[in-house]
């Protein structure tokens, strides 16, 4: 297969040294592995549109998708019926999947932008389904909503602009703009300060956290329809504080199932993205992993939507996108799960909608780089994360990177230094 080869180039945000104020952790690690990776995309063109008004009942077609590795396999498709004006100038069609796997495991979390075909030109993605639903039925989101997303185009902001989304832009990190007094956090003129830290570090120790307002895994109607969940991979983090994560992840709005995670074997040549490809968005990395997996729904140039429902529906965002390995599928009576794991970073998400994420390949927005040394006798060990630049979750991540690095020496009690 001819294959478009791009080279990953970070966005230039500004680097962020506000975490040492609070953590006494060294803030001065390149994403080196940003650079000069290699983005292997398909050059096989668009495939046509198939508009949501010629859709019928009856109608059978295909989906595609990875259940194991990163192999895309087909899965049949029938159109039960649409379902118009599901939501506010929006359409939805539903439809039964057919095939041996999900007639055993039904729909699956991490399904979320399979791309589905009638007559060859993609009609849309799975994102909808039954919780608790005896057969695989589901609904898809027509590709002209998801395609919406693109329309406007995905730009990385300038650096250092402060017109740009807010979910992308850096904290300040000159030493010279920190204020004291009293201060709103994630204002412009405010954001790196030593105290807008402080009171965010204080928020997460003591609020309680608003839910966005999406669906939470099981507090749905059984008879109502539900983004299909994401898998969010946790790799690499401490057993005891993996129940908080879970607890403090769907209270930021994430509609997710949380699983082990990992990377691809290190032997396997990675396949060009396509639309059907596993993918996942990074919010952390380095010696532990947080990332939410879906699939890919549509390609256009250097541009991808997935997922065909939101991660969290925040608008503008600057998330790494990464491809994804499927260790395979766990069939469970509420909701079945890919677990998998991201590989290498291969882009970013700049946009995230009602009907699914937009991204970019090629360009990753600059991570937060956190180094947390550990001193125990005279000897330091040191932990090294990427924390996605994110003012609503960056305060949780980053104290999930400190407990993490305590928890992996074995200290659960008392005090040690870090630096």
């Amino acid at each position: 297969m001819a294959v478009l080869r791009q080279t990953m180039r970070p966005w230039a945000a500004r680097p962020c040294a506000a975490a040492g104020a609070i953590l006494a952790a060294a803030i001065a690690l390149p994403a080196a592995d940003a650079r000069g990776a290699e983005v292997t995309v398909s050059t096989a063109a668009p495939a046509a549109i198939f508009p949501i008004s010629e859709v019928r009942a009856g109608m059978k077609g295909v989906g595609r998708t990875v259940f194991v590795g990163d192999t895309i396999e087909e899965f049949g498709v029938e159109v039960l019926a649409v379902m118009k004006r599901s939501r506010a100038q929006g359409d939805l069609i539903l439809f039964r999947a057919e095939g041996e796997t999900l007639a055993h495991a039904g729909i699956i979390a991490g399904m979320s932008g399979s791309p589905v075909y009638l007559d060859g030109r993609v009609v849309g993605a799975v994102a909808f389904a039954y919780p608790n639903g005896k057969d695989p039925i589901g609904a898809i989101t027509p590709i002209g909503e998801m395609l919406e997303i693109l329309d406007g185009g995905l730009e990385f902001p300038e650096d250092g602009a402060e017109d740009g989304p807010p979910a992308a832009r850096s904290w300040n990190a000159d030493p010279g703009a920190r204020t004291s007094g009293a201060v709103s956090p994630g204002g412009a003129a405010d954001r790196g300060s030593r105290d807008a830290f402080d009171l965010l570090w204080r928020g997460f120790l003591g609020r309680e956290v608003e839910r966005l307002p999406l669906p939470a895994p099981g507090a749905t109607d059984p008879g109502a329809l539900a983004p299909v969940q994401l898998p969010l991979t946790l790799s690499g983090w401490a057993e005891p504080l993996q129940s908080e994560m879970r607890e403090t992840l769907g209270a930021l709005g994430f509609s997710a199932v949380a699983t082990p995670g990992g990377g691809s074997p290190g032997d396997i040549q990675v396949k060009p993205l396509e639309p059907g490809s596993a993918v996942a968005v990074q919010m952390v990395r380095g010696d532990a992993d947080l990332a939410a997996i879906g699939t890919v729904t549509y390609i256009r140039g250097d541009e991808i939507v997935a997922f065909g429902h939101p991660m969290v529906q925040a608008g503008p965002v600057a998330f790494p996108m990464s491809s994804a390995w499927i260790y395979g599928v766990i069939p469970n009576n509420v909701v079945s799960v890919k677990m998998g794991g991201s590989t290498g970073l291969i882009g970013g998400i700049l946009e995230d909608r009602r009907a699914g994420i937009g991204g970019k390949l090629g360009q990753a927005p600059d991570l937060l780089p956190v180094r947390v040394v550990m001193n125990e006798s005279g000897a330091g060990h040191t932990y090294r994360y990427e924390v996605v630049r994110q003012t609503a979750y960056t305060p949780f991540f980053l104290p999930w990177t400190v407990s993490n690095s305590y928890l992996a020496r074995g200290w659960g009690l008392g005090e040690r230094p870090i630096s």
